[in-house]
């Protein structure tokens, strides 16, 4: 049967509804009815029902770890949305778990998602509106059938498509142009909203399917009691011995280092607030790069973490930089005394710790020892 719905009533201030002399209309006219809905009672239950199943999908877009329903690779790859940040694309997201079944085409759908984000929204310049309406539809048309996932992944692709060389490679002049204007006002790297994100990622994808997960996204979450964050290993307030150890390179570059991404790392805060709040290394704070250095070492073998690992070697190698003593070590002569030696006793000593764990360790750290001593050794030549 047909719905006859009343007119909406505009909303009006005290001011309009002061009576017109000029008005003629008579308080005994009426008006009609002048839209007429043709809504039956099985659409409205199926409509009731679509918000019931949409409801269900949507807190699973949320909390995928809760769902019942969702494979392995569908909940990491939900969670891995979510801390990137989803954008527009979680009705998508909806109604993708809704209308497919398939869980390899739902994890394709939601990797092409994840690249489009990140491309798009990390690494260029687009505003955090792009293409919001056209997706917006897409909702729509997925919901109706009138898109197939293969069409929709079609469709982000060519949609970022002028970030890539015609052979499918990434232009890097936007990603370029954006971190010039990050380190332009002083925050380089460390201002790059993908950075968490990028660090974290790279931790899963050393891991092999025979390893467990050693951090979790909510080590990484600004909150008053953060356990991991982003530290500077050449510090953001220079003291004097860092001033002495870098007093050969300007200081425009200075700044550069300070927050480029190698010198960006996660570590835990609970030693740097100690030394912060309680000094306890006094003059010889140096040394605490080398506690470091040691408490990572061992952190990261016992939890199997090459993410940890590089900590521990890259706090070596700062040890090693600002240590001025350290080339007392093994000769008086003061050209041993320079950053280029210096880097390249770091290379020697990683060498020399690939060796170890080669023949005592069942760790597959090598490719990081290798990756350190090949960076030393280099730039140990660079200043030698």
């Amino acid at each position: 049967q047909d719905i006859e719905l009343e007119e909406a009533e505009e909303q009006t201030s005290d001011a309009d509804l002061e009576p017109d002399s000029d008005a003629g209309v008579e308080e005994s006219e009426t008006i009609e009815p002048k839209r007429v809905a043709e809504l039956r009672p099985h659409e409205i239950r199926d409509y009731v029902k679509s918000l019931q199943s949409s409801s269900a999908h949507w807190f699973q877009t949320f909390y995928p770890e809760l769902s019942g329903d969702l494979t392995t690779g569908e909940v990491e790859w939900i969670q891995r949305l979510n801390r990137l940040g989803m954008a527009y694309f979680r009705p998508l997201l909806m109604v993708i778990l809704k209308k497919f079944k398939n869980s390899q085409e739902r994890i394709d759908s939601f990797k092409a998602i994840e690249r489009f984000i990140f491309v798009l929204f990390r690494m260029t310049q687009a505003r955090s509106n792009y293409r919001s309406s056209e997706f917006s539809n897409a909702v729509r048309a997925v919901d109706r059938g009138e898109m197939s996932l293969a069409q929709l992944k079609e469709r982000l692709q060519n949609r970022m498509g002028y970030t890539f060389t015609d052979s499918g490679e990434f232009k890097p002049d936007e990603f370029q142009l954006l971190m010039q204007k990050k380190f332009d006002d002083g925050q380089g790297y460390y201002g790059w909203s993908g950075l968490r994100y990028f660090l974290y990622e790279y931790e899963l994808s050393l891991l092999s399917s025979s390893r467990q997960k050693k951090l979790d996204w909510s080590d990484l979450l600004k909150t008053p009691k953060e356990t991991i964050s982003i530290e500077h290993v050449y510090p953001q307030t220079e003291t004097k011995e860092w001033a002495r150890a870098f007093k050969g390179v300007r200081k425009k570059d200075r700044e550069a280092y300070r927050n480029s991404l190698g010198n960006l790392l996660l570590l835990s805060s609970a030693i740097g607030y100690a030394e912060l709040k309680f000094h306890w290394f006094g003059a010889n704070w140096s040394r605490h790069l080398l506690l470091l250095a040691v408490i990572h070492a061992v952190t990261a073998y016992a939890l199997d973490s090459r993410l940890v690992l590089s900590v521990a070697l890259t706090s070596f190698a700062a040890w090693v930089g600002v240590e001025t003593r350290l080339g007392a070590f093994w000769s008086p002569h003061p050209m041993l005394l320079g950053a280029g030696p210096h880097a390249l006793a770091c290379a020697a000593v990683f060498v020399i710790a690939r060796e170890l764990h080669r023949r005592f360790a069942r760790r597959d750290f090598i490719d990081v020892f290798d990756h350190f001593a090949a960076i030393y050794e280099y730039e140990g030549g660079l200043r030698a």
